[in-house]
């Protein structure tokens, strides 16, 4: 009779903290649409290693996280492809996305974006890792 009521009690416990956990702390999917700016933001991290001719700009956000910790986590699947706007042209991050278009036929890749912000410190770090190349027509 103990153990059972031990082992029901443990059950009910573990239940709980899972729930709990995955609640404060865990990642909480949210909706991508709200984080557009956040995707255009983070342009210049995602071009850093593009040798090609051309700028890289969101297309899509496929998943968007975030996590509360010391401030705010934001994790985006940023799906990314080749612009209009030559990579080398000196653009205003606030401009790029009313002046640079997508190209139909260029490379896209998906990227994983990861942000960092504590506001009352007036800290933001952003994080880019492309996850892989996509092909043209690829449904995701």
């Amino acid at each position: 009779m103990k153990s059972s009521l031990f082992i029901t009690v443990f059950i009910i416990f573990a239940t709980i903290g899972n729930v709990i956990g995955q609640i404060v702390g865990g990642l909480n999917d949210v909706d991508p649409a709200q984080y557009e700016p956040k995707a255009w933001q983070s342009v210049p991290e995602i071009n850093t290693d593009n040798v090609g001719e051309y700028l890289w700009i969101p297309i899509e956000i496929t998943k968007a996280q975030v996590q509360v910790v010391a401030g705010k986590k934001i994790v985006l699947e940023v799906l990314v492809g080749d612009s209009d706007c030559p990579r080398d042209r000196k653009l205003a991050v606030s401009d790029i996305p009313e002046i640079c278009h997508v190209s139909n036929e260029g490379d896209r890749q998906l990227f994983q974006v990861d942000i960092w912000e504590k506001p009352w410190e007036n800290f933001e770090n952003i994080t880019v890792t492309k996850i892989r190349d996509v092909k043209q027509g690829e449904v995701l």
